[in-house]
Parts: structure tokens; sequence; C-alpha cells
């Protein structure tokens, strides 16, 4: 891996966890965010 490759991960993985939190806070209003729910 080159990289800008490694980064363009890092960058899908920060957005990825800031939606998760984002859904955590507010997950019995969106049924998207249900796979994320209580675990």
């Amino acid at each position: 891996e080159n990289g800008e490759e490694v980064a363009q991960k890092e960058v899908k993985r920060d957005a990825y966890n800031e939606f998760k939190a984002m859904c955590a806070s507010i997950n019995n209003l969106l049924p998207l965010c249900l796979p994320f729910g209580k675990k």
C-alpha cells in the first residue's frame, strides 16, 4: 500500500467512527442507525 491509499482508509475510518458516534446519541430516531445500536 502506498501512503495515499493508507490516508484514504484513515479518512474513511474516521468518518465511520463519527457516524457511529452520532448514531449512538440519536439511534432511537434514525432506523438507519439501528445496526450500530447497543451491544
